[in-house]
């Protein structure tokens, strides 16, 4: 919900910047004495961050379904795969929770790298100590990341369950 809230003034701020290069609004705004431009990034800075902590908490949680899942699985070592066994519920599960759990990882590289990016722009704590390249590298690695993020996308799959499993097996 924050993260929400940060979004929305960052757009208003974005649209203020462009108003101000319209000529409509003045550069500076007396009551925050910041550039609108400054402002609209420490909205999106902070969205970052809470987005950070949030891919942050998903992978923890992915990986700790993961490795239930897995313990679950192993009892069925050496079983052959079937589609009407649990083991068969069980192993399509972990396909899907790997899944998700990649694309976490790259939300969070995505938000780790326009960190970086907005660390370099709003000149804060560490920026003088980045190299111009790489942070035109960053901005071009997040580029590719999140072009990837869009081609793949967030594909939500049908979770079956062994009662599924045991309902196909009467019909």
């Amino acid at each position: 919900m924050v993260s929400t809230i940060c979004s929305f003034n960052y757009y208003l701020m974005d649209n203020l910047v462009w108003f101000a290069k319209m000529g409509f609004v003045t550069d500076r705004d007396p009551l925050f004495n910041f550039k609108y431009k400054n402002l609209k990034n420490i909205f999106s800075l902070s969205k970052t961050i809470f987005e950070l902590v949030i891919s942050v908490y998903n992978i923890v949680l992915k990986e700790s379904e993961e490795i239930k899942l897995r313990l679950k699985l192993r009892q069925y070592n050496d079983n052959l795969i079937v589609p009407d066994a649990e083991w068969y519920v069980l192993t399509r599960n972990l396909i899907i929770m790997r899944r998700e759990c990649r694309f976490y990882m790259v939300e969070f590289w995505i938000y780790l790298l326009r960190f970086v990016l907005l660390t370099s722009s709003l000149k804060l704590v560490g920026h003088s100590l980045m190299d111009p390249i790489f942070v035109s590298f960053c901005g071009l690695v997040m580029s590719i990341c999140v072009v990837f993020k869009g081609l793949k996308g967030k594909k939500n799959f049908y979770r079956l369950t062994i009662d599924d499993v045991e309902a196909k097996k009467k019909s």
